[in-house]
């Protein structure tokens, strides 16, 4: 099973590649607009390392929440492959993906990714780690730091928490590469054939899309 991970849902855009469940290949770029060079480092991998991308199995794309412009390249671009190379379409939440990154025991915590707002909101999921494992037990939310917080929970966050926050809330280590869990995730996602449909396959933003004045 040859598998190919894509994330553009954040400023540092990586892709992976994974051949019966060994990943063998890792990108990342944080260079502003790097989701833009996505196709040209993905083909640039492929004709490197002499890889055919029509023995592609799967595509999974970390589907979001995130960047607006990002996950509409990311979603574009994993579509158009898997269209052009007959394989199935895997859509994995941004946020399960950095909660599978904790180093935590069994306790419950919040993975927080920052809507990037002038509002100053932040997309979260409450989650609990149970011999290695990481399961979401709520729905995926919308709220402000302070509410966050007020929970009294350890927070799963890739960018710095905001000043006033930084020192009131514990903040768990990541034990891992985004693009490393992210495989973890797919692989249980491909053999449970939970793929999906890609001719109605969307990002999944959580927010409308707003101009900032």
């Amino acid at each position: 099973m040859n598998i190919l991970l894509i994330d553009t849902s954040s400023s540092c855009v990586e892709f992976g590649y994974a051949c019966d469940d060994r990943l063998i290949h890792e990108y990342r770029s944080c260079e502003k607009n790097s989701a833009d060079t996505i196709a040209y480092e993905i083909n640039k991998f492929f004709k490197t390392d002499g890889m055919s991308p029509l023995k592609t199995h799967a595509v999974s794309l970390s589907n979001g929440p995130g960047s607006f412009t990002g996950l509409r390249i990311g979603s574009a671009f994993a579509k158009g492959f898997c269209f052009a190379a007959g394989c199935k379409l895997v859509q994995i939440s941004s946020l399960d993906i950095l909660a599978n990154r904790a180093n935590l025991s069994a306790q419950k915590f919040a993975a927080v990714i920052s809507s990037n707002s002038g509002a100053g909101e932040f997309y979260y999921s409450v989650y609990e780690k149970e011999d290695g494992k990481c399961k979401r037990i709520s729905g995926y939310s919308v709220a402000l730091m302070k509410d966050i917080s007020s929970m009294k929970i350890p927070i799963v966050s890739e960018t710095p928490l905001p000043v006033e926050f930084s020192g009131e809330v514990e903040l768990a280590d990541l034990h891992e590469t985004a693009i490393q869990s992210h495989h973890q995730l797919a692989i249980t996602m491909v053999n449970d054939q939970t793929f999906t449909d890609i001719s109605n396959a969307e990002p999944f933003y959580m927010k409308e899309f707003t101009i900032k004045k």
